[in-house]
């Protein structure tokens, strides 16, 4: 399991940021997140179809200085396991690029990432 609270809070505290203001890892951030829109279970997917890409690349697959990088993000500009890690089972990168879709609207769920990488019969007990 991964866990990182350090900038959880809850939506109405504003002892943390503003908001106006950007706080978080950028390359980790889905491109509406960094437009300014309000963070949602989809940007939640987008960040851990970002740290599914690091763990088959074994490093970040965002590179640049942060503002070069969030500007990209923006613009929808994501990293593709496609063209990053092309050896890795089918089914994992289409998992992983389904993540990273740029569109929220259009952007894989957990839940179907989690049916298409365990489908019904094959899942590990408790997971």
């Amino acid at each position: 399991k991964l866990v990182d609270f350090g900038l959880a809070k809850f939506t109405q505290d504003p002892a943390l940021t503003r908001p106006d203001e950007l706080v978080g890892s950028v390359s980790y951030m889905a491109p509406e997140v960094v437009r300014g829109e309000p963070a949602s279970p989809s940007s939640d997917a987008f960040a851990l179809g970002m740290v599914a890409l690091e763990a088959l690349l074994g490093t970040c697959p965002v590179t640049g200085p942060t503002d070069a990088a969030a500007a990209r993000l923006a613009k929808g500009e994501v990293p593709r396991a496609q063209a990053l890690v092309p050896k890795a089972p089918a089914a994992l990168v289409a998992v992983v690029d389904g993540l990273l879709e740029p569109s929220s609207e259009r952007r894989m769920t957990l839940a179907l990432a989690r049916a298409s990488l365990f489908p019904l019969g094959t899942q590990a007990q408790g997971a």
